[in-house]
């Protein structure tokens, strides 16, 4: 690899350097620190022998000063390997380049470049693997369940009054396409999680966004939810507030919040969204009227697929991995979510606080 210098490797072709990194930095620091004393004995042999004391004191401190420069220019050369691991990491995190590190070193450094190598290959498969398990699960199971939901409805559409059972067929078709539903909803969030699992933000994807407009997005989708149960969304923040995110991600955050208030609420209570902003940090609060939860399952409702999941106060069904993977997006925000209730019946508060 052209990055490693040229002293590294040609001391990877000592014999008794190969297989020791540390065994190179120490023979150049045993030669650096013998340099002055090898110039002074040279002069010595090939000079004057009737040479002042200021003299000497000047030949070695010329030869101790040019052995250092040596030296360290030296060991910056044997690093290189180091920053060359470095950059193959942070190229791979950031770019999603894969390295080609050298792999045939066998000194510490070089089992270094050889394991990175080795495991950027080997993640880089299991992400290709998993994007096509993604792409399969996603089509040949979510379309067949889309389709037996749409053919439970054609059926229901089409049945005549005086069909014999027809309310027996229409009780099963229901339930059917309940279910069907139920499940596209559950391998929905399944894929979800598995796109998500590798989520990584950049510096470059966050961009300043007004609050109130990832609100309104949120809201669009679950307007109609809040309807049918007479919950009102009521917001308390500036206007002006902004925060540094993804807008798409951070958007999926506080929908799923949103959804969750209003799934776990009852009939004809509010749901509040609550900001404020300082120099440091934006905290917004998601704060409902429901059924609220054990103050001691806090921590666990973030976990994949918590064991600790409810139905909603409508029996509406839920997969125990949203609050996971709001956590997940907040948390590569560098910020933190946490989760609060006094207890059953008694609401649930949800807090964000990310970077300004």
């Amino acid at each position: 690899m052209s990055s490693l210098s040229s002293t590294y490797k040609n001391l990877s072709t000592w014999p008794f350097l190969k297989n020791s990194y540390p065994a190179k930095f120490m023979t150049i620091a045993f030669l650096g620190i013998h340099i002055p004393l090898i110039a002074f004995c040279i002069f010595l042999i090939v000079g004057d022998l009737h040479f002042t004391k200021l003299n000497a004191i000047l030949i070695v401190l010329l030869a101790t000063l040019v052995a250092t420069a040596i030296t360290l220019y030296i060991f910056y050369s044997l690093l290189a390997p180091l920053h060359a691991s470095k950059k193959a990491l942070n190229d791979y995190i950031t770019l999603k380049k894969t390295p080609d590190l050298p792999v045939t070193y066998t000194d510490e450094v070089g089992i270094l470049m050889k394991e990175i190598q080795f495991t950027i290959n080997t993640l880089n498969n299991l992400i290709e693997e998993k994007k096509d398990i993604s792409a399969l699960l996603s089509h040949d199971l979510r379309s067949p369940l889309y389709q037996f939901a749409l053919f439970c409805r054609l059926i229901k559409g089409e049945m005549d009054n005086d069909m014999p059972n027809r309310q027996k067929v229409l009780e099963i078709c229901t339930m059917a396409e309940k279910l069907s539903e139920e499940k596209i909803q559950q391998l929905n969030a399944f894929l979800e999680a598995f796109s998500q699992d590798d989520l990584h933000l950049y510096n470059s994807q966050l961009q300043k966004v007004p609050l109130e407009v990832i609100v309104n997005k949120a809201l669009t989708n679950m307007d109609q939810a809040a309807k049918e149960k007479g919950i009102t969304v009521q917001r308390d923040f500036n206007p002006g507030i902004t925060v540094n995110v993804d807008e798409e991600g951070f958007t999926h955050v506080l929908q799923n919040l949103l959804t969750n208030a209003v799934k776990f609420s009852y009939n004809n209570t509010a749901v509040k969204i609550k900001a404020t902003q300082s120099d440091a940090k934006t905290n917004i609060e998601v704060v409902d009227e429901g059924i609220g939860f054990d103050p001691t399952h806090a921590s666990s409702l973030f976990m994949r697929y918590t064991p600790n999941r409810q139905m909603g106060t409508q029996g509406e069904n839920t997969t125990g991995i949203g609050l996971y993977l709001t956590k997940k997006i907040v948390e590569q925000h560098n910020g933190r979510i946490e989760a609060f209730s006094a207890g059953k019946d008694k609401g649930s508060k949800f807090l964000i606080e990310i970077p300004a």
